[in-house]
């Protein structure tokens, strides 16, 4: 197949094109692939997982700033559950992907001064700017 009839199966059945792709690697036919698709549809797969692991990680984040900033509220079981599920969604990926462990390691570092700090009940920034 030239590049032309692929590039049309991959925009109109992208389920066979994959399956034609897959066959033509088991086989050894790479001339027959077609890289530009299969390109970007593998650096799309990449950027897929480091997404997967930061929207566990900003749940988690949300829900911990949550319960720090809202005591009059008393804490959720939710909250509780849905950072617990988001620790093993983000743990889980990075077993499965063991090249996204830098993405945790520069998060977990955080600030590098934070001596001096004084925690507030609520950021100045949440308070409404009239009364």
């Amino acid at each position: 197949m030239d590049g032309l009839k692929d590039t049309t199966l991959y925009e109109t059945d992208f389920y066979s094109w994959t399956r034609e792709q897959a066959e033509f690697l088991k086989s050894g036919q790479f001339d027959r692939l077609d890289l530009a698709n299969l390109t970007e549809e593998i650096e799309t797969l990449g950027r897929t997982e480091r997404a997967a692991l930061m929207a566990s990680y900003r749940l988690i984040c949300l829900h911990q700033l949550k319960r720090m900033f809202q005591p009059e509220r008393p804490e959720s079981r939710s909250w509780t559950q849905t950072i617990v599920r988001e620790r093993k969604n983000a743990e889980s990926n990075l077993e499965d992907n063991p090249g996204l462990k830098p993405q945790k390691q520069a998060l977990s570092r955080g600030p590098t001064n934070t001596r001096g700090v004084k925690r507030r009940r609520k950021p100045a920034w949440l308070h409404p700017p009239f009364r």
